[in-house]
């Protein structure tokens, strides 16, 4: 049985909406059904450092390019 895939019977969840998730899409290769936020929760942060890393770089380099024009 796949992580997921077992359902409590509270009227909460009886609401939600399932999406299905192929195999295809899973590490463990078997069809799962999952709630929009169990399926969104993986997907958080993606390579959220590297954005990041990259705005911060960009603000230097912005700010390091004002300084040098104003400074003349």
């Amino acid at each position: 049985m796949a992580s997921g895939s077992y359902r409590d019977d509270t009227e909460e969840d009886a609401n939600r909406p399932v999406i299905h998730v192929s195999e295809m899409e899973t590490d463990s290769h078997l069809k799962i059904d999952l709630t929009a936020e169990q399926v969104r929760q993986g997907h958080t942060g993606d390579h959220l450092r590297y954005i990041l890393l990259a705005s911060f770089s960009a603000v230097l380099i912005a700010l390091f390019g004002a300084a040098i024009a104003y400074s003349v």
